[in-house]
């Protein structure tokens, strides 16, 4: 919780233009997510520091991590990580005005993005994809629409801890007892 935290707070920073002193905090959460085996919150930092390298001006160092936190996205099947590392990519090449490298990286985000397509597609990294596939003048790739969520019905309401025949009332049960654990002791046999 503390490696999200210290990532958020840095990468806010990074986006609300003041991305000093951040490069360190996000340095640290890489390597202690790295320490503790913490692969999914690595990923968000290393993607977090490569946006801040990227808003500093060193792409290549941002291109670097981006490679690495690619190899380890890849190893380990964390797809909306290499959507987030593609999109990532595709603002790197839009800084380049190189678009070629913004038409791949935005159709590799899109498709990472996709998922299984709506409503179970990544919608943000889908959307920002989208963006980078229209700032090049490229289509989504073959076989996935364009997104639009007007197009699509809203996830079904679910309600959790229904009245049903599983229902426990909270009142009536301060405890759930299975076999007599919890706060009373089981009937005797007979």
């Amino acid at each position: 919780m503390i490696f999200e935290l210290q990532r958020i707070r840095a990468l806010a920073l990074v986006r609300m233009g003041f991305p000093h002193s951040v490069e360190e905090q996000l340095e640290r959460v890489v390597a202690d997510a790295n320490s503790q085996y913490w692969m999914d919150e690595e990923l968000s930092a290393m993607v977090a520091l490569a946006e801040l390298r990227r808003c500093q001006g060193r792409r290549e160092a941002a291109k670097l991590l981006l490679q690495d936190a690619k190899e380890l996205a890849d190893r380990g099947q964390y797809r909306l990580h290499q959507a987030d590392i593609a999109n990532t990519f595709a603002r790197l090449a839009r800084d380049e005005n190189e678009a070629s490298n913004l038409a791949i990286a935005a159709t590799d985000a899109y498709r990472l993005s996709w998922c299984d397509g709506p409503p179970f597609a990544y919608e943000w990294g889908l959307a920002e994809a989208a963006r980078h596939l229209e700032a090049c003048g490229a289509n989504p790739p073959d076989g996935l629409a364009a997104f639009d969520a007007s197009k699509h019905e809203a996830m079904p309401a679910v309600d959790i801890n229904p009245a049903d025949e599983w229902h426990l009332d909270e009142e009536k049960y301060g405890t759930a007892l299975i076999d007599g654990f919890g706060s009373e002791a089981p009937e005797p046999a007979e």
